[in-house]
């Protein structure tokens, strides 16, 4: 079955303090094809990449959407991964191609600055990680 494609730009924004910034989100409806929900995740910013826009372009947009933070506080700097994952979204089996990049920056304050509706309806909290803690985590 041929599913729907959805070009996809996730950051790995990191801070002066070597901080990874993940968004709590919570009663979103995504799940896997077999129908596995998960109603409560952290994952890294980012989203949707807009017709004839670039890597980049999109990354900047998403950041200052998510954050508040403007682009000329950012630091884009390379595609590190890239991969395809099959989920349904709202209720519409969808393929996603999903890019990370990763983005630096001095500003640490964060806030949602212009969310889409989903956004507003599903982004519990913006929050810093140590990748000390995260590495400890993912591989403890």
């Amino acid at each position: 079955m041929d599913l729907p494609i959805r070009k996809s730009i996730r950051i790995l924004l990191l801070n002066s303090k070597n901080e990874l910034l993940l968004m709590l989100i919570e009663g979103f409806d995504i799940g896997t094809l077999d129908g596995k929900k998960n109603n409560k995740f952290w994952c890294t910013i980012g989203g949707k990449i807009e017709i004839n826009e670039t890597f980049q372009g999109a990354a900047l947009r998403e950041i200052h959407e998510e954050t508040g933070i403007d682009s000329k506080f950012i630091k884009l700097g390379p595609i590190v991964w890239f991969g395809y994952i099959n989920l349904v979204i709202k209720g519409t089996p969808t393929k996603l191609e999903e890019h990370y990049m990763v983005a630096k920056t001095e500003i640490e304050s964060v806030k949602l600055h212009n969310p889409t509706f989903d956004e507003k309806q599903v982004v519990k909290k913006l929050k810093w990680f140590s990748l000390n803690n995260l590495v400890f985590i993912i591989f403890y």
